[in-house]
């Protein structure tokens, strides 16, 4: 799936906003959280989420829930 793709699909589920994120590798963010329904498509390479008690890694082409 590409952003193209990504932004239609987001777009038709109702989610209005698409935000593109990029990261330095190795980049570590501060603990933080989000008041909405955030979701993730990794373009390239991979990114490790810690989040009620679990971490999950999701690599390029996974999708976040």
């Amino acid at each position: 799936m590409d952003r193209p793709e990504y932004e239609t699909a987001l777009h038709e589920q109702g989610y209005l906003q698409v935000t593109d994120r990029r990261m330095e590798p190795n980049n570590i963010n501060p603990d933080h959280s989000h008041e909405i329904d955030a979701r993730l498509l990794v373009f390239e390479g991979e990114t490790t989420i810690i989040g009620e008690g679990e971490e999950r890694t999701y690599r390029a082409g996974a999708l976040s829930r």
